[in-house]
């Protein structure tokens, strides 16, 4: 009888032990595709911070938003 409730009791051990490695390797999974995201966010955002840093980029946004060369300089003291 102390045989049977051992395995038992080793099966049940087994059982929740393959339900952690699952739930393990599920929340693995979600930690790689949220890592991807990241990636590709981080590369369009150094992308754009590249574009931004680019003075023909810049001179086409400011055009754009209506912005031209300045009518009169003002040297201040």
């Amino acid at each position: 009888m102390w045989v049977a409730l051992a395995m038992v009791a080793s099966n049940l051990t087994l059982v929740a032990l393959r339900s952690d490695i699952t739930r393990t390797r599920y929340d693995l999974s979600q930690g790689v595709g949220e890592l991807q995201q990241l990636d590709e966010q981080s590369r369009a955002l150094t992308l754009q911070l590249r574009q931004l840093h680019d003075p023909r980029r810049l001179n086409e946004i400011a055009r754009a938003r209506g912005f031209g060369p300045p009518e009169r300089i003002v040297v201040l003291p």
